[in-house]
């Protein structure tokens, strides 16, 4: 009997915990591409929704590092972790696209060169 009553009484607190779950909902969407780096645990997972539009997921370690959204109207949206979304100009996407493609290139020896975004 106490236990029942210990676990009704923690049932709001976990249910509160899920509420709270941030939902990533592009990774309902089509994975069409994924590349990994095994000497800096680097991963690019491109998804693309049922709009036309492309994300580009860039993670290290499993963490969510970055994403680069590119729209079906022709704008690009960067959401970094712990920033809001914000739109960016083609040109500093394209930088960002070739930082991610260095990453993802990196050799064991010129591994301590490059660090995160």
């Amino acid at each position: 009997m106490k236990r029942l009553v210990v676990f009704l009484a923690l049932m709001p607190c976990l249910l509160g915990a899920c509420v709270t779950t941030e939902v990533v909902s592009f990774e309902r969407d089509e994975l069409v591409a994924v590349q990994h780096n095994t000497k800096n645990d680097y991963t690019l997972l491109i998804y693309r929704d049922p709009l036309g539009q492309t994300r580009h997921v860039l993670r290290r370690h499993g963490i969510f590092e970055l994403v680069l959204t590119y729209l079906s109207s022709g704008e690009i949206a960067l959401r970094e972790r712990g920033c809001p979304q914000r739109k960016i100009e083609a040109l500093e996407a394209h930088r960002l696209t070739r930082h991610i493609n260095n990453l993802l290139q990196v050799k064991e020896k010129s591994e301590e060169q490059l660090s995160s975004i």
